[in-house]
Formats: C-alpha cells, structure tokens, sequence
C-alpha cells in the first residue's frame, strides 16, 4: 500500500501486517494505491467517514478536497 499527495513521494509505502492499520493526514489531492484483495480503506473527513473496498487488486483511489 502506498499513501500519499498526487505527483509527490509517497507518504507512506510497505506491506501491512493482516488486521493492522496505517493513518496519515493529507492536505489536498490525495492518493492511495492498494497492492492485495480483501483490503479497506477508511477515509475520515470532519466527523464523517466512508469505508471503501475495491473490487479487485491492484487498485488506486484518488481523492479531491472540496475547495
């Protein structure tokens, strides 16, 4: 799994152990690559969160704060 801002380094890249978790706070367009099935991603803005899971594997999600 890789997190970070669109065009830049990741933030965060490795492998996470099953049942584990990684958060980051991003400012701006952010992405999330997710390299293995079964994996969720918890996305929290404000008091509001959503819990993506994508279909197949790899996948990117990429996400555009509200200006």
């Amino acid at each position: 799994m890789s997190i970070g801002i669109v065009g830049q380094k990741p933030v965060y890249a490795g492998i996470l152990a099953p049942a584990s978790s990684q958060r980051e706070i991003l400012l701006g367009p952010s992405q999330v690559d997710v390299g293995a099935g079964g994996t969720k991603v918890v996305v929290t803005s404000g008091k509001r969160s959503v819990t993506l899971t994508p279909l197949s594997a790899p996948f990117s999600y990429q996400f555009t704060p509200k200006s």
